[in-house]
């Protein structure tokens, strides 16, 4: 059996706490300033918005909202103060909510006194004379289109100083392998900086809307990039997903010509961008205050801004938060599986438990998670330093007949069934179907199999070797799944559709089918 080992994005250990101890100690000594960037990020007529950030970012933590304008971002009204934030509690999220709404409602009243009585009226109570300062002193009338137009344009944005300082210390973890994997495809390292905007760099994070991971892939654009199934989500693989990151700015980029419109489209979509673009060509600022979309709102408005702001507080944080103990860089090495395994085979390292395992390798914890804890083929898992020699020594010995998944010399594989197993619950598992286990060990009833059992999983000539992000040059197999195309697969292993047609002999891109296998050539 021949598994594919990869080298780590890091290999030396003390070069890279090296490394990350220059880099933690120059942040401090080092100030940066967007200009030093503008010939890629412009952001000289987003200093307003980038001030808000600032604010939202830096100076108000999670209990605290400022009730300001949408699109005049120097407007902000007052801060409303909470006890506590919300976050894991839905019930005070909605009571807060409540609270807010009838802020918001209290602020349209208090700009209607406004105009009823005038700016300088002593009619107005103190909040009225503060908010008709503000808004005077930014050159607000108190007519009635004027004030329409305020009370229109009223939002509530919560405080996020505490999570942020939380984003940097956990960048810490994947912050330079990152950059170096921008850099790979010729990109601007500060994208990199993206996630502070996207996820907080919570390697975990899920939407309300689907997004998942540090880079908030949704399955619909994930799959383009990444694999994506029951048994494995490489959207929680911070490697792999920005791997993908990169692969879809780069894409955009071709098409949208600058980063403000790029980085938009991430949030806005690309056919979006493509549609101001066309409408307004690529002066940015012009698009953001004059594009209409029901789904380019204060979000997407504002995407740029925040990231600009993101990258400018991460490079500068001591001047905000002091120093802080960032996580250390993970030093990890990367293993490509030939064929399925049973999470036995690395669980049983000393030290390298189930929690362990899931934590280096997030995108498999829907297999670990089950009772039938069968880790698929073509799956890049990440082992640390000091346990892969250890791992690789207990991987070579797979294949006891006492062991769940057993590999013949043949090169076939094959797995005995344990009490509890279904055949629904093996093809989940091994990521293929019922109906395939039947064909294959001449079952026709799928309710007939029995503990002790040993099914053909996979025979000696369908084992796929797969190659690693490392890129060598060996060739891959990849045996087409359910719902792929050639496009897609072409973009997984980075080479283009005319090579996979070529070295496949395939005329029509279009004709391909699940189980077909695909020689995938060295990129």
């Amino acid at each position: 059996m021949i598994l594919t080992m990869k080298k780590p994005i890091f290999e030396y250990p003390t070069i890279l706490m090296l490394m990350f101890l220059c880099l933690s100690s120059s942040a401090a000594a080092a100030g940066f300033d967007l200009a030093q960037t503008e010939n890629l990020f412009p952001y000289r007529e987003f200093e307003h918005e980038i001030g808000f950030w600032e604010k939202v970012f830096t100076k108000y933590e999670s209990n605290q909202v400022l009730l300001h304008d949408d699109r005049d971002l120097r407007l902000i009204y007052y801060v409303k103060e909470f006890e506590t934030g919300i976050d894991f509690n839905d019930l005070e999220a909605r009571r807060q909510k409540k609270v807010l709404e009838q802020e918001i409602r209290n602020l349209k009243r208090d700009l209607e006194v406004i105009h009823s009585l005038g700016p300088d009226s002593p009619g107005l109570n103190q909040r009225q004379k503060d908010i008709a300062a503000r808004t005077e002193a930014l050159g607000y009338g108190t007519d009635a289109s004027t004030i329409y137009g305020l009370k229109q344009r009223l939002r509530y944005q919560r405080g996020i100083s505490d999570k942020f300082r939380q984003s940097l210390v956990r960048s810490g973890r994947y912050l330079e392998t990152m950059k170096e994997i921008f850099r790979s495809y010729g990109l601007p390292e500060d994208l990199a900086y993206l996630p502070h905007v996207e996820s907080s760099f919570d390697y975990n994070a899920y939407s309300k809307a689907g997004a998942a991971g540090v880079w908030q892939f949704t399955r619909g654009t994930g799959r383009s990039y990444l694999r994506i199934s029951g048994s494995v989500d490489e959207r929680l693989d911070p490697i792999k997903a920005t791997d993908a990151a990169a692969r879809l700015l780069k894409d955009n980029f071709a098409s949208l010509e600058t980063w403000a419109l790029t980085m938009t489209s991430y949030n806005y979509g690309r056919n979006g961008m493509l549609r101001a673009k066309k409408k307004f060509g690529t002066d940015f600022r012009k698009i953001v205050d004059n594009h209409e979309s029901r789904y380019f709102g204060f979000a997407s408005r504002n995407f740029y801004a925040e990231f600009l702001t993101a990258m400018k507080v991460a490079k500068n944080y001591h001047d905000y938060f002091g120093e802080l103990v960032m996580e250390k860089p993970l030093v990890l090495k990367t293993l490509r599986l030939d064929r399925s395994y049973d999470a036995g085979y690395f669980t049983s390292v000393p030290g390298f438990t189930l929690e362990v395992l899931g934590d280096h390798n997030p995108h498999i914890r829907r297999v670990l998670s089950r009772s039938l804890k069968v880790i698929p083929a073509g799956v890049d898992l990440r082992i640390p330093m000091d346990k892969y020699e250890a791992v690789m020594a207990s991987l070579e010995s797979a294949g006891p007949s006492s062991a769940r998944l057993i590999a013949a010399s043949d090169g076939s594989l094959r797995y005995k069934v344990q009490p509890g197993d279904s055949l629904g619950l093996i093809a989940g598992a091994l990521e293929t179907s019922v109906s395939y286990l039947q064909r294959l060990n001449g079952i026709r009833n799928p309710n007939r199999i029995y503990p002790g059992q040993v099914l053909l999983i996979a025979p000696a000539d369908s084992s796929p070797s797969y190659r690693g992000i490392s890129g060598d040059s060996a060739e891959s197999v990849y045996v087409v799944r359910h719902g792929d195309n050639l496009t897609g697969i072409a973009r997984k292993f980075r080479v283009s559709v005319k090579e996979l047609q070529t070295r496949n002999d395939i005329s029509n891109p279009n004709r391909i089918h699940p189980g077909m296998k695909l020689e995938i050539p060295a990129s």
